[in-house]
């Protein structure tokens, strides 16, 4: 009986996420902004340095945690090796609780394909192994069992101050080197998200898409907190951060994205429907005055939002790249189940078409042009086995927590999956959330 008393106590108070975790990670956050922000240049390998006195120093799910915050700041640091040297310590500090889950051997049979096809081609090994850096990470990280409670809008909670950190910085970089206002700069139509020099290394140069994704995750976090009422100012902070910086990348799928949120958000909550019918009466009627201070406060947003949907193509070139995919995967029954790879897709593209294109934009399509039909069932699979593992674990999945995973696939539509590993990064979150209980927490992954 004494034991299981013990036993209790030791679930119910789990040290995380206490003052020597945000200590730790707000020294990174200075890491950025002295490099970043002030200028004083140093060696990018001292971030590798840090992150290794973190990973050492956090307990699981405070290095859970931190593999999270990398999503925001990964186009500014080595974060790939980063993540590595997160992946050797865990498995250093936690090997004799690691069982495989099912769902990582369809993962290893993914890497065994990937590999097949870098033999064929010729491709690079260093390449294969960072590119699959988050993917092995991931898979670990769900093979390691946890007798530790902790609250989950913690997790949330990291990600939300990370990213507004980071977006933050974003924002102060970008008015430095453009050496002009917020407002010229929108009324140029500037995007945010868009670097105009490719070697601009180590710096917070991200898609626009992406950026948007990740500001869409972070404000699904912040909803779920909401939901669990666990919210704290900070998260609300996070989240109009996330809703102006999303806004400033122009980016048609944030907003389309944006507004799928809030909608899903309100139906995948079990209320009565006429409390349903007047929150988003209240959500409707907030849109609207803050469309109409946005109108006047920056008119060069909505405009430039009006002129991106008035294009005649309003997918941004994604219909043409994804219908040229299509005859070129079913042109040849080779490519239909073996595919083409993941690396220099544009390279193999041009000797075998002899035609200079960009890579898929549909992350579904580009798991056929890489792995073919093979490749894509593993992936499915991999994915199936993992919701399997989740429902083994979690009974009762609430309603609420499928939100970053519809966000996470409805966004890979309009973008690239396999080869963003911020995205592969974001299923730690997406998993950890699906493991909620209806308290807000979790046990480990155990």
């Amino acid at each position: 009986m004494q034991t299981k008393a013990n036993e209790l106590v030791k679930i119910e108070y789990d040290s995380s996420f206490k003052l020597k975790f945000w200590l730790l990670l707000s020294v990174f956050y200075l890491m950025f902004f002295i490099r970043n922000v002030i200028g004083f240049e140093f060696p990018v390998l001292a971030y590798l340095a840090w992150v290794v006195v973190m990973a050492l120093a956090f307990d699981f799910n405070e290095a859970k945690a931190l593999l999270v915050t990398f999503i925001p700041f990964f186009p500014a640091f080595q974060y790939k090796y980063a993540v590595l040297i997160c992946l050797f310590i865990l498995v250093f500090k936690n090997f004799k609780r690691i069982t495989l889950s099912k769902a990582c051997i369809w993962g290893v049979l993914i890497m065994l394909w990937e590999l097949i096809h870098v033999a064929v081609f010729d491709d690079s090994i260093l390449e294969f192994v960072r590119g699959f850096a988050e993917f092995i990470c991931f898979m670990l990280l769900i093979s390691i069992s946890s007798d530790k409670e902790y609250d989950i809008s913690k997790l949330i909670r990291s990600l939300g101050i990370s990213s507004t950190v980071a977006f933050i910085m974003l924002v102060i970089v970008t008015l430095q080197n453009k050496d002009s206002s917020l407002l010229s700069l929108l009324e140029e139509g500037f995007r945010f998200g868009i670097s105009e020099n490719t070697e601009d290394f180590f710096n917070f140069n991200y898609n626009a898409n992406g950026l948007g994704y990740m500001c869409n995750l972070v404000i699904c976090g912040v909803l779920i907190n909401i939901h669990n009422k666990k919210a704290k100012i900070i998260d609300y902070v996070s989240m109009v951060v996330c809703i102006f910086v999303g806004a400033l990348t122009i980016s048609r799928a944030f907003l389309v994205c944006l507004v799928l949120t809030f909608i899903l958000y309100l139906l995948l909550q079990n209320k009565p429907i006429k409390k349903k019918i007047s929150t988003v009466l209240i959500i409707a009627f907030a849109c609207i005055i803050a469309i109409l201070i946005l109108s006047l406060a920056a008119p060069a947003v909505i405009e430039n939002y009006v002129e991106r949907f008035s294009v005649e193509d309003v997918t941004g070139g994604r219909s043409y790249l994804y219908d040229f995919y299509n005859v070129f995967i079913f042109s040849s029954p080779l490519r239909v189940f073996f595919g083409i790879g993941i690396q220099d897709v544009t390279d193999k593209i041009l000797q075998f078409e002899k035609i200079e294109i960009d890579v898929p934009h549909d992350g579904y399509q580009q798991l056929i042009v890489a792995w073919g039909m093979i490749g894509f069932a593993f992936m499915f699979l991999f994915l199936l086995f993992l919701f399997f593992d989740v429902k083994k674990k979690n009974k009762s999945i609430a309603w609420i927590a499928y939100l970053p995973l519809l966000m996470l696939l409805i966004n890979n539509l309009a973008g690239q999956f396999i080869t963003d590993g911020f995205k592969i990064l974001s299923l730690i979150l997406v998993y950890e959330i699906l493991l909620m209980n209806s308290k807000g927490s979790l046990n480990g992954n155990g």
